[in-house]
Order: C-alpha cells, then structure tokens, then sequence
C-alpha cells in the first residue's frame, strides 16, 4: 500500500486505478479501471506511460514506516 500525504493535492494517481504486473518473461502488463469496466494495457508506449506514472505515483508517497504509523494512527480513532 503507498499512501499519498493530503498536502500533495494533484498528482497522477488520482487519473484512476491501475495494476502493473511483471510476467515470467520479465515483460510487463497493465489493467486499468474505468467507471464502465476495465482494460488490459499491453502496447509498449501504453505499458511506458503507467511505469512512468507508477514512478511518480511512489515518489510521492510516504515511506512505508511513515504508512504503518498512519495506519496505526487512523485504527486508533476508529476505536
């Protein structure tokens, strides 16, 4: 899980859902969701846009203690 700090407002994430998976081959395949369904991405220039995207999505994200501590956090005030 990669969790995206509320102070950074606008980013690529929020385009919409997607899934990137690594084959055994080593070559990469994609799914994206819409409102009306979902999509298997497997074009090279498509594939290139969600790494890119995916990048960019984990730069911004916390690290993974600062998501535990969240987590732990938001459990506490739900109780």
């Amino acid at each position: 899980m990669h969790v995206i700090p509320a102070e950074v407002s606008v980013h690529v994430g929020l385009v919409g859902p997607f899934v990137l998976a690594r084959g055994d081959d080593g070559g990469w395949i994609g799914h994206r969701e819409t409102q009306l369904g979902g999509m298997v991405v497997d074009r090279d220039e498509d594939l290139a846009i969600l790494l890119s995207r995916w990048e960019s999505v984990r730069s911004e994200a916390l690290t993974h203690r600062q998501t535990i501590e969240l987590v732990k956090e938001v459990m506490t005030s739900w109780s």
